[in-house]
C-alpha cells in the first residue's frame, strides 16, 4: 500500500463518497429510480432454490487452502487463535503471515506451506507503533529489511475502532478496495476482543449474540470470498473459552486454543496449538512449537505434534512409546541425563522427578509415576547440596547405564529400593 494512502485519509474519502450517494436517495434511503432508474428496487432479496449442482460443479466452486496439505487457512473462512494472555498470540500470528508472504512453511513445517507467496494485511486493534515494533523486529534479520506484508494499527488512526455494522461496512469497503489495487490472500484482524463492541459483549456466553456478531461484522468482510481470515483473541474462561456452544468459536470454522507447558529442560518454551473446532479437516489435533530463546521464533516439533487423520502421504506419524519396561528406563534416563549440567535449583530430587514425569505424560508413556520413581531411585545419582545451609536438598549429580545396572543387579524391572540418602524424599 503506497505511504500516503493511509486507512484515515481513506475512511473521508468513503465518508464523502456515501454523502453524494445518500443525496440521491429517497427520505427512507431507497433509491427512487431502482437498479435502472425506472422501477423501485425491491424491498428484500427474493429467495430462490439453489441450482442442484453435480460433484465435478461442487469441486469447481469449492473452497481454496492457502496452506493446501494442511487445509489450513481457507478462502471466504474464518480461524480463529485463542488463549490466555500472555501465551504469544501476537508474535505467532505475526510469523505465520511473515512466512506466509514468503511462501515458506509456516514455523518450518513442510505440511504447512502455503503454496505460494500470499499477499496479506494484518489489522492490529490493540497495540500503538512502539509496540508493534517491538513484537515485530524478530522477523527482520537485518537492519534494512521491511516486513513482507502490509499492516494496519487502528489505534494509530481510529482510537477505539470496533466493529458494527456500520464501521464493519467502512472496513469492509476499505479491505476490499486494498484487495482491488493490491490482491488479498490473508487478513488478521488481532486481537478480536479489540473490536467486539458492547452491544455484543454477551457473545462469549450467549451463542445467538455470537451468531449475530458474525452475521454483522464478520460475514460482511468475506463477502468476496477472495482471502482468508484469521484473528486472534483472549480466553477469558480462564482455559476454556473455546469449549462451549456459546463462544468465541462461533464466528470462526477453524479453532486453535493455544497454551503453554512452561519451559522444558533445555530451557525452551513451548506452544501448543490444540484444535477445538474444526469443520475444514484441518491435519493436526495437536500442532507443538518451539520457541527460539534468542530470536523468539516458533519452530515445529514433528515429535510432539499429532496429525488428526493419520500421517498424509510422505510424512511419519511419530511413533507410540514403547511399553517394554527396558526400552521406558532407557527413555527415562535420556531425559535424566539432560538436566545433569542443569542450575543447582533445576536438578533437585524433587525437580528431577517432576521434570521426568512431565516429560512421559507430554509423550504418552504408561504407568508413568511408577516408571519415574524406579528411574529417580535406581539410576540417578544425588548428592547433597554443598551450599550453605542446602544440606538437606539433594541433587542430581549422574545417571547410570540402565543396561549395566540391568546386568549387575538384576534388579532393573523392579527398581532399586530407596537409599539411606534419599528415604527423606524429595526437600
Amino acid at each position: 500500500m503506497p505511504d500516503d494512502y493511509t486507512f484515515a485519509e481513506w475512511t473521508t474519502e468513503q465518508e464523502e463518497r456515501d454523502a453524494i450517494r445518500e443525496e440521491d436517495c429517497g427520505p427512507n434511503g431507497e433509491d427512487p429510480g431502482g437498479a435502472n432508474g425506472h422501477d423501485s428496487a425491491p424491498a428484500s432479496p427474493r429467495l430462490q432454490l439453489s441450482p442442484r449442482l453435480t460433484r465435478d460443479e461442487m469441486a469447481a466452486q469449492s473452497i481454496e487452502f492457502l496452506c493446501q496439505e494442511a487445509r489450513f487457512l481457507a478462502r471466504g473462512v474464518s480461524t480463529l487463535l485463542t488463549s490466555i494472555g500472555g501465551v504469544g498470540k501476537t508474535r505467532m500470528l505475526l510469523q505465520l503471515l511473515s512466512e506466509l508472504s514468503q511462501g515458506v512453511p509456516l514455523f518450518g513445517c513442510d505440511l504447512l506451506c502455503p503454496t505460494r507467496p500470499m499477499k496479506c494485511l494484518y489489522i492490529g486493534a490493540e497495540d500503538s507503533q512502539p509496540f508493534f515494533n517491538y513484537l515485530a523486529q524478530p522477523l527482520l534479520a537485518n537492519s534494512s529489511d521491511t516486513l513482507p506484508f502490509d499492516v494496519i494499527l487502528l489505534p494509530e488512526v481510529w482510537p477505539g475502532f470496533t466493529l458494527t455494522p456500520t464501521t464493519t461496512g467502512t472496513l469492509a469497503a476499505f479491505v476490499e478496495d486494498y484487495r482491488a489495487q493490491h490482491g488479498l490472500d490473508c487478513a488478521a484482524l488481532d486481537p478480536m476482543v479489540s473490536l467486539i463492541g458492547r452491544e455484543y459483549a454477551d457473545m462469549m456466553k450467549n451463542p445467538v449474540v455470537a451468531r449475530a456478531f458474525f452475521n454483522d461484522c464478520i460475514a460482511p468482510l468475506l463477502a468476496s470470498q477472495a482471502f482468508a481470515l484469521v484473528s486472534a483473541n483472549h480466553d477469558s474462561k480462564a482455559g476454556a473459552a473455546v469449549a462451549g456452544s456459546g463462544d468465541q468459536q462461533n464466528v470462526a470454522r477453524c479453532v486453535l486454543q493455544l497454551s503453554t507447558e512452561g519451559i522444558t529442560p533445555e530451557g525452551v518454551t513451548t506452544i501448543i496449538a490444540d484444535r477445538r473446532k474444526d469443520n475444514l479437516g484441518f491435519r493436526f489435533s495437536k500442532l507443538v512449537l518451539e520457541r527460539d530463546l534468542d530470536t523468539l521464533l516458533l519452530s515445529w516439533n514433528p515429535t510432539a505434534s499429532v496429525y488428526a487423520y493419520g500421517a498424509p502421504v510422505g510424512h511419519a506419524a511419530p511413533a507410540s512409546p514403547s511399553h517394554d519396561p527396558a526400552d521406558v528406563m532407557r527413555y527415562l534416563c535420556r531425559q535424566a541425563v539432560r538436566l545433569v549440567d542443569a542450575p543447582a535449583d533445576q536438578r533437585t530430587k524433587g525437580i528431577v522427578e517432576s521434570r521426568l514425569y512431565e516429560q512421559a505424560t507430554r509423550d504418552k508413556h504408561t504407568h508413568v509415576r511408577d516408571n519415574v520413581r524406579r528411574c529417580v531411585n535406581g539410576f540417578c545419582d544425588f548428592e547433597p547440596d554443598p551450599a550453605p545451609g542446602r544440606g538437606r536438598r539433594l541433587l542430581l549429580v549422574g545417571v547410570r547405564n540402565p543396561d549395566a545396572a540391568m546386568d549387575e543387579h538384576g534388579d532393573y524391572l523392579a527398581g532399586r529400593p530407596a537409599r539411606e540418602s534419599e528415604a527423606e524424599g524429595p526437600c
